[in-house]
């Protein structure tokens, strides 16, 4: 996820070194997920995204998670900059390889996809706040992915209040269409399509055995 702020629309380094946003941003992000320590959570129990505070990608992190399914956030604004990465490479070595990227567009600019360049960024959902407490969201997809996701294209009105959640679930499927997608794209005849974490590690097991055999 990443903070755009005044004139910086089509700017991709100015975006990445956000560190900060408005305080509806900050009331968006808490609405994400709990903040979880880098430093100490737990890894064999919680999925950090390849997030490692000792490799300067920041302290802290926004995890969501229910009954099946944990996600957690790459948020440009939790990593830090550093002098010798002034494009913000490893920030981008995380947002750029993300199926999904969530644009909180504060800059009052269109926000034009491509502007954050990355191999797998197929669909940004895309944040504009508006006055009295509400916001405009919709998405821009790749356009192989508009049979699966083009109803989502149109912007919807959504409350501060309820901002959090709707982005989060529509991250949510967004990301699993774009799995799907490319899932069969590169997978060979017969792997099926993406389903799941489980079924994929179920799938990469068998075809270990297959080979083994």
């Amino acid at each position: 996820m990443v903070y755009i702020g005044p004139g910086q629309a089509s700017n991709e380094a100015a975006i990445l070194q956000n560190c900060i946003g408005s305080m509806r941003y900050i009331e968006f992000m808490d609405g994400l997920g709990e903040v979880i320590d880098l430093r100490e959570v737990d890894k064999s129990k919680v999925f950090v995204g390849g997030l490692d505070a000792n490799e300067g990608h920041g302290d802290y992190a926004y995890l969501w998670q229910d009954d099946v399914m944990q996600v957690i956030f790459h948020i440009a604004t939790l990593m830090p900059n550093h002098e010798k990465d002034p494009q913000c490479n490893k920030k981008k070595l995380h947002i750029g390889n993300d199926f999904v990227c969530m644009v909180y567009n504060n800059s009052g600019q269109r926000y034009e996809m491509g502007t954050l360049k990355g191999q797998f960024i197929y669909v940004c959902v895309i944040i504009v706040p508006l006055d009295q407490g509400s916001n405009k969201v919709w998405i821009e997809c790749r356009k192989e992915l508009d049979p699966l996701l083009g109803h989502f294209r149109e912007p919807k009105i959504v409350s501060d209040r309820n901002l959090s959640t709707m982005v989060r679930q529509l991250a949510l499927h967004c990301n699993l269409a774009s799995h799907i997608h490319h899932s069969m794209a590169n997978k060979g005849a017969g792997t099926g399509p993406y389903a799941s974490n489980w079924l994929e590690r179920l799938r990469a097991i068998r075809r270990l055995k297959q080979k083994l055999i």
